[in-house]
């Protein structure tokens, strides 16, 4: 079973060392069993092998529990200790719910990427999902936390024992239901998105490596259907992402994103530009270039390109 993941271990662990996959291994156990492993006293437990990588560092108490995706056991999560402990119900619990996580995560990237090959009207719904379920998580994640840390300073300013240990339950229940909501409700969440905050958050999430300067001037009262906001993201995620492989090379540069409301005709402008190699043409052909020109299709936009020996520009009119 690789390390694919952890931190703690020495160097040249992660990503190249391995545990047995056989019963008498912690992990190994798990995956075959499906059943949790809690072993307070590693090197003192029979029914159980004490590997050299664990002993080389220390460890003596170690948890394991399966990791499961569709049915399935894909991994273990391990969590070791160098010191002595003894888990109780809570330990088990958390670490059970986590692994659910985990779970449900590689469950919904899978699902994402199976979706991405089914064609681009798909793909636009999943994108349009996805927007609705992080503004819903952010919005009830916030407010939870809120709770939390009321719940959090009341347990702090109470001196009864029996009272303290109420809170820390009821803490422990608003954490896991912070950790478990992801349920999304698609009446409660607005049909006008704000570009402004969409397009800002979107650049954030770039992953522009240094020597390339983002600079943005977004106006503030663009709002559009939720369809619209979530084919322009596609269309800038898809020239940040040619410019950035394509236009700088080894050199530093500059990628500037513009929002212009209401222009001639009642029409927003959507202006993207870099000052890299160019194109060295007028943006005819490409993979990348065919979807922008079907999204702006898709919102009754026209969509424009022009090269230079420094630079490419591309301006998007669309009706918001």
């Amino acid at each position: 079973m690789l390390i694919a993941a952890g931190i703690g271990w020495g160097p040249g662990i992660v990503g190249r060392a391995s545990l047995p996959s056989h019963m008498r291994s912690p992990p190994g156990f798990s995956l075959r069993t499906g059943q949790p492993t809690f072993i307070d006293n590693l090197p003192d437990d029979s029914a159980f092998d004490y590997s050299e990588l664990l002993r080389t560092h220390g460890i003596v108490s170690v948890v394991n529990v399966p990791i499961e995706v569709t049915g399935a056991i894909w991994g273990v999560l391990e969590v070791d200790s160098a010191q002595l402990r003894r888990f109780d119900d809570d330990d088990r619990e958390f670490l059970c719910g986590f692994a659910e996580i985990i779970g449900r995560t590689i469950e919904n990237w899978r699902q994402l990427e199976k979706a991405e090959q089914v064609g681009l009207g798909r793909r636009i719904e999943l994108q349009e999902r996805e927007t609705l379920f992080r503004e819903l998580q952010h919005r009830i994640g916030n407010q939870l936390q809120l709770i939390i840390g009321a719940l959090e300073i009341a347990r702090e300013r109470t001196a009864d024992p029996a009272a303290r240990k109420a809170f820390e339950e009821v803490i422990r229940r608003a954490v896991s239901i912070a950790q478990s909501h992801e349920q999304l409700s698609l009446l409660r969440i607005e049909n006008e998105v704000s570009l402004s905050a969409y397009l800002n958050r979107l650049v954030s999430t770039l992953g522009v490596p240094e020597g390339i300067a983002v600079i943005t001037a977004v106006e503030d009262d663009v709002t559009v259907p939720l369809g619209t906001a979530v084919r322009l993201g596609l269309i800038v995620n898809e020239l940040a992402t040619n410019s950035i492989k394509h236009a700088f090379g080894e050199v530093s540069g500059h990628i500037t994103i513009g929002l212009t409301a209401k222009g001639a005709g009642g029409q927003a402008v959507l202006r993207f530009a870099d000052d890299g190699r160019g194109m060295g043409g007028t943006g005819v052909g490409g993979s990348g270039i065919d979807l922008i020109k079907v999204l702006a299709r898709q919102i009754g936009g026209t969509a424009e390109w022009s090269s230079a020996e420094k630079g490419t520009s591309f301006s998007l009119k669309f009706r918001s």
